[in-house]
């Protein structure tokens, strides 16, 4: 452990032997490990190594993480301007990018509450409860993983087009109707904008602390959450659960041993769940009076507790934690969704590619754990409204991005980018104007002998 700690906040002089000499700059940067992981605008892994990039006023703070422990960081200056549109090098892999200016707030460590320290003095690092003091237009700014532009570029190379300004070059109904998209997802005006982030706030503030815009504020004690931090949540999941299960566990099917197995794993994850939960603080004991699950209010069925907050749709998963609805595997050449049920990891990665390819705003708010020992991913996304969809219009808009339309119609395939959307019907998507807004569905990447299924499929029923 003082090994560990020496790398810190010292180097290396003499390579022969581990005697480190402390380097004041590192010291004043040590507070600010915590946080430049949680909130890293760029995170890269390359073997067992995770490096994690944050940038302040100062400088761009650097963690590196091994196999789980913290093993140095630095603030760096550099004279190369990053090209943002790169994602792989050599023996590396960026795993994500927030390019937005602002997501960081301005300031070095001090500006998250880390004072820079003299020598002689301890390091202080953030306690549980310890207040966010950005400002709330700081705050907002970094509860998207992606700026609109960058949601919109994103889109249009998943399209088939190099970037949005070319989209809107060649086909620019389609930029156009993207653009719309993410504006009706998230609001088309600051208003609407900040209608979403107080709902958002108030329903941690509900589970967590005392609301700000309530008529009956909770009176739970605050956890300290910030501002925003639900919309990051979905994906520290994501990467949690890969950094404990690696990315080769089989998130559907039965693994070798079969069914006992596959209930093996599925209790494993659901352990995990648990814990992740306590670690991140968002183990939520008991639920607001008014989400009483079943109760009047619960306008929930199938997959879902469903509640309605504000412009936010409040969802809890259904059952113990072992099981998060149904989801597709591959099965006599072709797809069943009647076969499996999805893990956790499946729901996960479903409702992030729904963020990247539809622009919707689904937010994780906790897990809820109940007396009998239920398990229950606590969710929401955006409340939309819209006139009812028929198939050929769901068939049309779908075709228009460049997806194969399959058997059953619900079914989708888009070969450039491997997306697969499943269960893509009138029940779970409304139309405004000419916009298709899904939800509820499931998209995935698929791997195996699902893809070459959906693959040969698609090309199938495009001749």
């Amino acid at each position: 452990m003082e090994n560990r700690a020496a790398h810190l906040i010292g180097e290396n002089i003499d390579k022969n032997q581990e005697d480190r000499t402390l380097r004041p700059e590192k010291l004043d940067w040590v507070g600010a490990v915590e946080k430049t992981i949680s909130d890293a605008q760029v995170r890269v892994t390359n073997g067992p190594e995770t490096f994690y990039f944050r940038n302040y006023a100062e400088g761009t703070h650097m963690v590196i993480v091994e196999d789980g422990a913290i093993k140095d960081q630095y603030a760096l200056v550099t004279q190369y301007a990053p090209e943002l549109s790169k994602r792989q090098f050599r023996g590396a892999l960026v795993e994500r990018v927030r390019p937005v200016s602002g997501l960081a707030p301005q300031g070095g460590p001090g500006a998250i509450g880390i004072p820079r320290q003299p020598q002689s003095q301890a390091v202080q690092t953030p306690q549980p409860g310890a207040q966010d003091n950005t400002t709330t237009e700081e705050a907002g700014s970094q509860s998207h993983s992606l700026s609109p532009a960058a949601w919109l570029n994103q889109a249009a190379r998943a399209a088939g087009y190099s970037s949005a300004e070319f989209l809107e070059h060649e086909n620019k109904p389609l930029h156009d109707r993207l653009q719309a998209q993410w504006q009706a997802y998230h609001g088309n005006d600051e208003d609407k904008k900040r209608s979403q982030d107080n709902a958002i706030n108030d329903i941690d503030n509900l589970l967590y602390g005392t609301s700000q815009h309530s008529t009956t504020p909770s009176r739970r004690p605050s956890f300290g959450h910030s501002r925003g931090e639900a919309r990051t949540r979905l994906e520290t999941a994501h990467h949690d659960y890969r950094r404990v299960f690696g990315t080769s566990a089989p998130p559907t099917g039965s693994p070798a041993g079969g069914p006992q197995a596959r209930t093996a794993q599925r209790r494993r994850e659901r352990a995990w769940l648990v814990d992740w939960a306590r670690e991140r603080r968002v183990l939520i004991q008991s639920l607001p009076p008014e989400w009483a699950l079943d109760g009047a209010e619960d306008v929930g069925q199938m997959e879902h507790h469903v509640f309605l907050h504000g412009d936010r749709v409040i969802k809890l998963t259904l059952g113990v934690g072992e099981y998060f609805g149904m989801w597709p595997v591959a099965h006599q050449g072709t797809w069943d969704m009647r076969r499996e049920e999805a893990s956790i990891i499946n729901y996960l990665e479903s409702a992030a590619n729904a963020n990247a390819l539809f622009g919707d705003d689904i937010a994780v708010h906790g897990v809820h754990i109940d007396r009998d020992g239920g398990v229950r991913l606590v969710i929401s996304q955006p409340t939309i409204r819209g006139d009812s969809v028929d198939t050929n219009f769901i068939g049309k808009t779908m075709r228009e991005q460049g997806f194969v339309q399959l058997v059953p119609p619900s079914s989708f395939y888009r070969a450039s980018d491997n997306t697969a959307v499943i269960d893509l019907h009138q029940e779970n998507a409304v139309r405004v104007g000419d916009l298709l807004l899904p939800f509820d569905v499931k998209v995935l990447h698929p791997k195996g002998a699902l893809r070459e299924n959906l693959e040969r499929a698609a090309a199938a029923a495009a001749k």
